[in-house]
């Protein structure tokens, strides 16, 4: 029996030992990467080592002579209550593993959610992921929730995205010269401010017959998905301004109204 004790003993310290300098390692180059996954660690350190001294804990009960059924039912029942109480926050941490594992987003990512929020990751901690805003902000969503929304993230695979900007011009206009002019002021755009593509080489397509416009995507590029909000803002306070210049209208929506007048007829009093 104490042979048996002393086994099991030198093999859990020994097995703790390895399993404790692999993920200190393992830790240490996630820190020195900044990855963010190195928030997880030390906590799944902790957990697995309290497990396996559990599981130690009733098998030297069960060599030194004594019967853990009941202790083994008296911790699943309290283990089944525990769960039952702490079910969201467990949903959460799951989750939150989930998040750090998977890496559908990560801290420093420009992201979109199904509710129509977005902003850059901040945080991903046990419990709630924080979204900063342009506004500054901060936006805490459960890693449950998270876990389970639609996501957009502007930085993955790569920063880099078109930006489609929406126009239309009067059915008298020149097409071939909208679509040079528009070109032409989409390089301009790229070739003076920042985070664009200067190689990219603007796209006009021209997508259908409005009611009062044949209307028109431009497509130009940026390497900062935050920019594409400025370069539509100077691409189209640039393109008015050469529209107007080059004499191509955006016509105004128009409608005729038709307005009908009876005259009452009436009997010539006696």
């Amino acid at each position: 029996m104490a042979l048996a004790v002393t086994l099991t003993t030198a093999c859990v310290y020994a097995g703790l030992r390895v399993f404790n300098v692999a993920i200190w390692n393992y830790y240490r180059n996630l820190r020195d990467t900044r990855d963010p996954r190195a928030t997880y660690v030390g906590g799944i350190r902790k957990v697995v080592n309290i497990a396996i001294l559990i599981i130690a804990a009733l098998i030297i009960t069960g060599q030194l002579g004594y019967e853990i059924t009941p202790l083994l039912a008296s911790l699943g029942i309290a283990g089944l209550a525990v769960a039952l109480a702490l079910q969201d926050s467990l949903s959460n941490l799951f989750s939150g593993f989930y998040l750090m594992l998977d890496q559908p987003v990560r801290p420093g990512d420009y992201v979109q959610l199904e509710g129509g929020q977005e902003g850059f990751v901040e945080e991903i901690g046990w419990r709630a992921t924080r979204i900063r805003p342009f506004n500054n902000n901060l936006v805490i969503i459960p890693n449950s929730k998270l876990s389970e929304s639609v996501i957009v993230n502007w930085h993955q695979p790569v920063p880099e995205m078109s930006v489609y900007v929406w126009c239309g011009v009067g059915y008298g206009s020149d097409l071939d010269k909208v679509e040079r002019v528009a070109i032409e002021v989409g390089h301009q755009v790229q070739d003076r401010m920042e985070g664009t593509n200067k190689e990219w080489e603007p796209i006009v397509r021209f997508k259908e017959f409005g009611e009062s416009n044949i209307n028109f995507v431009t497509v130009l590029r940026v390497t900062d998905p935050t920019q594409r909000f400025a370069v539509e803002h100077e691409f189209i306070k640039a393109l008015f301004r050469r529209f107007n210049e080059e004499g191509i209208e955006i016509s105004f929506p128009m409608r005729t109204v038709i307005m009908r007048q009876e005259q009452s007829k009436s009997s010539p009093k006696s």
